[in-house]
């Protein structure tokens, strides 16, 4: 797949050099799951228990931000 890129792009771009465009979830181990919940859950996140993970979701989107385990 070729991309046309407008002319800032192309400016930024460095020859050869390969960057971040995005970063899909980050991951964190917390000592006590429990308090994990509590404390995002009152942010008001959509929480997600699977398994031994939590997954972190805003409400009404599908994505998963964060996963804690």
């Amino acid at each position: 797949m070729t991309a046309t890129l407008s002319p800032s792009e192309q400016a930024n771009r460095r020859p050869g050099v390969l960057g971040v465009h995005s970063i899909d979830h980050v991951h964190f181990s917390v000592p006590v799951m429990g308090e994990a919940q509590r404390f995002y859950g009152a942010f008001g996140l959509d929480l997600r228990l699977k398994g031994e993970t939590l997954d972190l979701h805003t409400r009404g989107n599908a994505h998963r931000w964060v996963a804690l385990t």
